[in-house]
């Protein structure tokens, strides 16, 4: 890669022209938005507040730009979107997004964006800066199945971070939902649906939404109007003429389990 490309794939990035992914790792998609259309979804949204900070930049500091496939050597993430250095010779990298949900570096996301390694996940400091950390994957489920759609990792690194509270409750038919992942989005709850554990995976809840998205987007947080978690995004559904995303809630009994083990077994 001369750095004239990494000069074309740092605009792409910023534009989001390449909707977040370089490579087939992206969203399922059916009808992907426009970046204009996430920002007009979320635009009633903008000046929300979380107690005294707002409702983006509490999610924001809470959610981590996944880059797979290579070591990013410069990354900037805003409300917006981001951009992304890589080294020359790089022939495939990969965008996704992960909720922070543990302080010593555990992340929820999407099975199907961490199908190859190495996994980076990139979070915005309150200064602006981002810090780059190595992920470790600790689980990960079907990524065919929406409901599967899960995995866990854990960063290594100096940790110091902020992370999500879990919404106590599933949302309502009609609720409004908020997205983050390339940039904003905002939606209404259009149903839920439940799922029993098996051998190989959690019960889960996937909670569909009207939400536009974008690849890129996968395994970023579904929060709630006060910026809880609900869940995170597997991939998007429906018809090409609107739009239908999926986002997946494992067992959080289940969660704290796999994390305790987890913990147990790298002490």
């Amino acid at each position: 890669m001369t750095t004239r490309d990494r000069g074309l794939l740092r605009a792409c990035v910023l534009a989001i022209s390449v909707a977040g992914c370089f490579s087939a790792m992206g969203c399922i998609r059916s009808r992907e938005a426009a970046p204009g259309e996430k920002r007009a979804a979320f635009a009633p949204h903008a000046e929300r507040m979380v107690g005294d900070v707002a409702l983006r930049d509490h999610v924001l500091a809470r959610t981590a730009l996944l880059v797979v496939g290579a070591e990013p050597l410069a990354v900037g993430i805003d409300a917006d979107g981001c951009s992304l250095d890589v080294a020359p010779g790089v022939a495939s990298v990969s965008l996704a997004s992960a909720a922070l949900i543990a302080t010593d570096g555990y992340l929820l996301t999407a099975a199907h964006a961490v199908m190859r390694e190495p996994v980076y996940a990139c979070l915005r400091a309150s200064d602006g800066s981002t810090r780059v950390f190595r992920c470790r994957v600790v689980w990960r489920g079907d990524a065919d199945t929406a409901c599967r759609d899960l995995a866990v990792l854990r960063m290594s690194g100096d940790l110091a971070v902020p992370v999500f509270t879990w919404s106590a409750r599933i949302p309502a038919s009609g609720s409004i939902v908020i997205g983050r992942g390339i940039g904003f989005t905002a939606g209404a709850c259009l149903g839920t649906e439940s799922f029993a554990a098996d051998a190989h995976a959690p019960a889960s809840v996937v909670v569909a939404s009207d939400e536009p998205t974008q690849d890129g987007d996968s395994g970023g947080p579904l929060v709630d109007i006060d910026g809880r978690l609900i869940a995170v995004q597997s991939r998007m559904q429906g018809t090409w003429s609107g739009h239908r995303s999926a986002a997946v809630r494992p067992d959080l009994g289940w969660l704290e389990a796999l994390l305790a083990a987890d913990r147990e077994r790298t002490r």
